[in-house]
């Protein structure tokens, strides 16, 4: 059996309004043309416009690609851990989210899972 490899790109920098700052279109370009001869089939991508652009751009080194948009690729959390037994960094992160998307994380992660079968 052939293998399959799964690359993930994280969007370029992004401003305040959740676009690609000049210098987050200028890493995508870059990350198109270094990925540009790699086999790839498929350009997955939340629907949050720092990654959708980010994957527009990539598209564009991929000739007959178009980003597909999932909101299983959207920014949430898969569980709602304590907030006390986090390390600082990750108390932060987890902070920043309110009370209505820490509750919603687990089950947009558990949507996603169901998708996902071995040997797909």
């Amino acid at each position: 059996m052939a293998s399959k490899f799964l690359y993930l790109v994280r969007h370029g920098e992004a401003g305040e309004d959740g676009e690609l700052t000049a210098r987050g279109e200028q890493q995508a370009r870059l990350t198109g043309e270094r990925l540009r001869d790699v086999p790839v089939t498929g350009i997955y991508t939340s629907p949050e416009p720092r990654a959708l652009r980010t994957a527009e751009i990539l598209a564009g080194f991929r000739p007959g690609l178009q980003p597909v948009r999932s909101d299983l690729l959207g920014d949430y959390i898969p569980s709602d851990p304590a907030l006390a037994d986090l390390p600082a960094d990750y108390h932060r992160l987890v902070r920043g989210y309110s009370p209505a998307e820490r509750a919603a994380g687990p089950e947009a992660g558990s949507a996603g899972g169901s998708q996902v079968r071995p040997g797909r």
